[in-house]
């Protein structure tokens, strides 16, 4: 019995504690209300499981995608059992920052360079991640359903929401031979900004990403 105590008071110490200012998403009447969403955009934070399959294998972990005021993104994937960063990306400007801090490498540049595990981002990071959040993307082409998006086109990226609400529950996006499934946990307005990604010292710059 003491110890399923002190296993329980530990898993409580672990949680993350919601930052001061959030306050979780609310459901639209209608989905065309989420063009006035999108334009008084004032940040979000959502709590995600992401898996990727390229027809060979498929990778899975928990997330935390964050969007702030101006458009800069940041997806923070965890590695499973330490719940430590295994993988950040901060896009920003039309440009990326990937680190891999499993391996302690990085890969700075040009969003339209951008591949490997998060490679669908780099078509247009900011469009896609108002997508990922449910919201219609001024530079993509958007189907609406009754309660939210139903589905998107963004360049070559096709965007499916399954099903068509909002907040979303699971987002499926196809670019090329990859498809990704992103569902929904949390959901929360966020109006921090987003500190940029600085590259550490010790990370080896890497020229070329992994598939």
């Amino acid at each position: 019995m003491k110890r399923l105590l002190v296993l329980a008071l530990v898993l409580a110490a672990c949680r993350t504690s919601r930052p001061a200012g959030e306050t979780p998403l609310s459901p639209v009447s209608n989905a065309h209300d989420l063009v006035q969403r999108r334009d008084e955009f004032q940040g979000e934070r959502s709590i995600v499981r992401i898996r990727r399959m390229n027809g060979r294998e498929t990778q899975s972990a928990r997330a935390q995608l964050q969007v702030d005021r101006a458009g800069d993104m940041m997806i923070t994937a965890y590695a499973p059992v330490i719940n430590a960063p295994a993988l950040r990306l901060y896009a920003a400007n039309g440009r990326i920052v990937f680190l891999n801090d499993l391996n302690h490498t990085a890969w700075e540049g040009s969003a339209g360079d951008f591949t490997g595990t998060l490679g669908f981002v780099g078509s247009n990071p900011r469009a896609l991640a108002f997508l990922i959040l449910g919201l219609p993307a001024k530079d993509a082409k958007v189907v609406f359903g009754q309660y939210g998006l139903q589905s998107a086109r963004l360049q070559d990226v096709v965007v499916a929401f399954d099903p068509p609400v909002y907040p979303p529950q699971k987002v499926v996006i196809v670019h090329g031979k990859d498809r990704v499934e992103i569902d929904h946990l949390e959901d929360y307005v966020s109006p921090a900004p987003i500190p940029p990604l600085t590259v550490p010292p010790d990370y080896k710059i890497t020229s070329s990403l992994s598939p």
